[in-house]
């Protein structure tokens, strides 16, 4: 028989371990999780528009490109689950906004504002169905002058393409938030951080 001390020791072990298993598991569900960080602050598509991705088509009426190249607030959405290959055309990336700088305006203090009309979006990886969204051939570029970008749940298998389109995810923005992401295979950096701030 273990003497009493022993006893209340094990008790005490064992609702810690309670503990510990009851927090892993509401932090799985990940969606309730509060941001944090840099780009925490993040509005992304919050308010706006729903825009579904119906196509493993990167390009086309129901692709993810349609979507990203859509303009104002906006939370892109999957019914369709898979790999969508990226395509040359485009450089192998997705593009939100374009790698160019929007034209600039002048703020009240003299400073040079870069708004681009591609802001405000959130990519819901998470809405696809079973097995989920793999982006294949290439990565993203969340270019100059956007703002408030939200990506969660997807999976990125860059590939074998070199050059400038090498990067896994390329951030020339500001107030971005990449969450739950993998980004794996990149031929020249994984994630590319420049000319930006506030990401996460």
């Amino acid at each position: 028989m273990l003497a009493p001390h022993f006893d209340i020791l094990n008790r005490l072990l064992l609702a810690a371990l309670v503990l510990v298993l009851c927090a892993a598991e509401s932090g799985a569900e990940g969606g309730s999780l509060v941001p944090e960080g840099f780009g925490a602050a993040t509005k992304g598509g919050e308010g706006g528009r729903v825009l579904w991705v119906t196509t493993l088509d990167v390009e086309g009426p129901g692709s993810i490109t349609e979507a990203l190249d859509a303009e104002g607030p906006r939370v892109i959405k999957f019914r369709v689950a898979g790999e969508i290959k990226l395509s040359d055309e485009r450089k192998n990336k997705l593009w939100v906004g374009w790698p160019h700088r929007p034209q600039a305006k002048e703020t009240a203090g003299g400073a040079m504002n870069y708004d681009s009309p591609h802001s405000f979006v959130t990519l819901d990886g998470a809405s696809a169905p079973e097995p989920g969204i793999t982006f294949t051939n290439g990565g993203f570029y969340i270019g100059y002058g956007v703002h408030d970008v939200v990506i969660r749940h997807i999976r990125v298998q860059h590939g074998p393409v070199g050059g400038a389109s090498g990067d896994g995810v390329c951030v020339q923005a500001k107030r971005v938030l990449i969450d739950h992401c993998t980004i794996t295979g990149a031929v020249d950096e994984t994630a590319d951080l420049s000319e930006c701030s506030d990401v996460t």
